[in-house]
């Protein structure tokens, strides 16, 4: 039961599982449901079947909404010490969407230096430093997005204590 409001007639609950059936395969399944008078027919459930393949360096996972004929999948990779790569798709038919992104970190741990930064398939672009201030315990971060179809950029600096 998930933050339950009794005055305004809402709810969630959530119940998950997931098994490992071998030494590198995991499967499992999750239900959500979300009870509200301010959802359409004052209520919604999702119930997905997943799973991932588990190896030294990579991994895969992949997740499937029946009822709501979705799919979303992911591969993440490491390549060396200091670079990471992935992958991933998500796709709805009831949404009618598809998306993919790449994404790729570059650690540079002699300078305390970590580089991200993504591609997906909505021409969304985004890039973010981070430079841990040793002996502080402070992370800058520079951070940029921008979608060239749609002509919208941001950026953005950020200081995380901790």
């Amino acid at each position: 039961l998930i933050n339950p409001d009794i005055n305004r007639g809402q709810m969630m609950i959530a119940t998950d599982t997931m098994r490992q059936m071998s030494q590198s395969l995991y499967m499992g399944a999750m239900f959500f449901y979300h009870l509200s008078p301010q959802l359409p027919g004052g209520h919604d459930g999702v119930w997905s079947l997943g799973g991932k393949f588990v190896s030294d360096f990579w991994q895969f996972a992949a997740t499937v909404r029946p009822f709501q004929l979705a799919f979303h999948s992911s591969f993440h990779m490491k390549v060396n010490e200091n670079l990471q790569l992935g992958a991933e798709m998500e796709s709805s038919y009831q949404q009618q969407t598809n998306t993919a992104s790449l994404g790729y970190q570059y650690d540079i741990p002699k300078a305390n230096v970590s580089f991200k930064a993504q591609l997906d398939s909505n021409w969304n672009v985004s890039a973010m430093l981070e430079k841990r201030l040793i002996p502080f315990p402070f992370t800058m971060t520079i951070s940029a997005l921008g979608n060239h179809a749609a002509s919208k950029y941001e950026v953005g600096v950020g200081l995380t204590v901790g």
